[in-house]
């Protein structure tokens, strides 16, 4: 049992190694997801012991945490790298002989026919979504008939946000005010029609469509806004903030039309963080990023988006009005939208780092006046660097937790 339970632990600090990884392999960790859900099948069936033993509950605990963790790593926030990945490296191999011991421990009986169909629904898959993430898809036009408008819960910064119901089911309408019209709002849609490059992302708010030329139908989640959703756990906010940085990241890396940059998402803030409670009534917080209408193409010019209220601007990089948006300026309200959950308050002039008492911890805030970098915004981190940093903090955090 010592011995399983140590091949298991190991297994685990091999994933989060290998997430921090700019390449890795998708069916690797798929097929360790699949034995994973097959000793898991086994304990439940008895044949390893009696589910009563505390050792034994303790190790199917972490078991269940290493499956949770393959099953995202091969399909959400690192999708795109996922896709693109093409070599074995070393930490595969890790975890192959990390496996080894277990597996013999553990006999596997997988059926040859079964990981057959599973590979080839694998393969289906990634082909599918790699052929859909790298054209922005048409929005579709919804019929108005079909689309039911109810009562204001927000702004944006063209309009107002509502309730409404579409299909028999809840959704959010992004009503753009009457005001805009002509090029800008041309733009908004064109900027909306950008968030179809990442179709099938987890972290990212489906748009059913547009309704009338002006009014953005999207996805619910369970929680509403990050701004409205107090999150007092530690190691939740930075799981938040991780997994936030994971979507951006992904915004940045995509291939759009086969161009060598990415989408740069310009509205970044807690309001455009949508919050879904985990599956099966756990306790896991899921964000989904929305707040499209600004978001263009990296190579691209800003366009003549109408003018923005200086609300708004709190959350903009100091070059944002002079030199235009890029990935370094998204950073820069990452690091504003840290600070958002790391105090639970919206941002203020001159008190974005000065945090007494509302400290996540050191690294955290360390890497927060990283992203909010003014003065050189070549010195600001990748989001890709981000998202590796916050994954290490997360990681830290959750071993404290395990600590007696």
């Amino acid at each position: 049992m010592a011995d399983i339970t140590s091949t298991i632990f190991n297994l685990v600090t091999s994933i989060s190694i290998a997430a921090s990884r700019a390449r890795v392999n998708k069916t690797a960790c798929f097929y360790l997801s699949l034995q994973c859900n097959e000793v898991l099948r086994r304990f439940e069936n008895g044949e390893l012991g009696s589910k009563t033993d505390p050792k034994l509950k303790e190790l199917v605990a972490t078991l269940e945490e290493c499956r949770t963790h393959l099953t995202k790593f091969t399909g959400y926030g690192w999708l795109l790298r996922l896709i693109r990945s093409e070599d074995i490296p070393g930490i595969i191999e890790q975890h192959s002989k990390a496996m080894e011991k277990w597996t013999t421990s553990v006999p596997q009986v997988i059926p040859d026919t079964v990981l057959d169909e599973e590979d080839l629904q694998a393969e289906l898959f990634e082909e599918g979504v790699s052929r859909r993430q790298k054209r922005p898809e048409d929005v579709p036009i919804i019929n108005p008939d079909d689309l039911e408008v109810g009562g204001e819960v927000g702004k944006f910064p063209f309009g107002t946000i509502h309730m409404g119901i579409y299909n028999r089911e809840l959704v959010y309408v992004r009503k753009v005010d009457e005001h805009i019209k002509g090029i800008p709002l041309d733009l908004i849609r064109g900027s909306v029609r950008l968030s179809g490059c990442l179709v099938g992302c987890h972290a990212v708010l489906r748009v059913h469509g547009i309704c009338q030329g002006r009014m953005i139908v999207t996805e619910t989640t369970t929680q509403g806004p990050l701004s409205d959703f107090p999150v007092k756990n530690t190691l939740q906010k930075v799981e938040i903030a991780r997994k936030v940085a994971d979507a951006i990241m992904a915004l940045h890396d995509i291939d759009v039309d086969g161009g060598k940059k990415g989408v740069i998402l310009r509205d970044i803030r807690a309001a455009n963080v949508l919050i879904d409670k985990g599956l099966n009534g756990k306790e896991e917080l899921e964000p989904k990023i929305t707040g499209f209408e600004m978001c263009k193409r990296d190579t691209y010019e800003t366009g003549e988006y109408p003018k923005i209220d200086e609300y708004y601007r709190r959350w903009w990089a100091p070059e944002t009005t002079v030199s235009g948006t890029h990935g370094g300026s998204d950073v820069y309200s990452f690091g504003v939208l840290m600070y958002e959950i790391s105090t639970g308050r919206e941002p203020e002039d001159g008190d974005l780092v000065e945090m007494e008492g509302m400290r996540i911890c050191a690294e955290y805030t360390n890497l927060m006046k990283r992203c909010l970098n003014g003065r050189h915004q070549n010195a600001r981190p990748k989001m890709d660097e981000v998202a590796q940093e916050l994954l290490s903090i997360e990681n830290i955090l959750m071993g404290a937790d395990r600590e007696p």
